[in-house]
């Protein structure tokens, strides 16, 4: 097997319009668990960026859930990752001192029709629904 190699294809340094294209619970090589969030352009470009499995209303986990969904982490509730998963969003990404993109913060925004989320089941509901409009029994007009 050979692999080719390429240039950098991710989101690079500055701010990116995005959508949460996933969320993951992943496994750390020294013990213990974290959520793996990616990000995606309108053109397919991702970023990605690590946040503490547990959540609290002041760190990341908590902030980027509460400025996602445009719902307040609150102590006690249980919250659905994918709550967040196709929500629109802006992300600012730094070059690290190795030399990596990091992405240092993300904030909400409303949904921009150009940004396409890459999800199947997200194309086949919206077209169930507008099927659904289409055989409605009567016209509200």
């Amino acid at each position: 097997m050979s692999l080719d190699v390429t240039a950098f294809t991710g989101l690079g340094e500055g701010s990116h319009d995005i959508v949460v294209t996933g969320l993951e619970k992943r496994s750390a090589k020294a013990g213990g668990e974290y959520l793996r969030w990616e990000f995606s352009d309108r053109d397919g470009k991702t970023a990605s960026a690590n946040s503490s499995i547990e959540m609290t209303p002041g760190n990341k986990t908590g902030k980027w859930f509460a400025s996602l969904t445009g719902k307040p982490t609150v102590v006690g509730e249980s919250r659905q990752m994918a709550e967040v998963i196709g929500r629109p969003g802006s992300i600012m990404v730094e070059i690290n001192p190795e030399g990596y993109p990091k992405v240092v913060a993300l904030v909400a925004r409303k949904a921009d029709p150009r940004v396409v989320v890459p999800f199947a089941e997200t194309d086949a509901k919206k077209a169930e629904q507008q099927h659904a409009i289409q055989e409605g029994d009567e016209l509200p007009f």
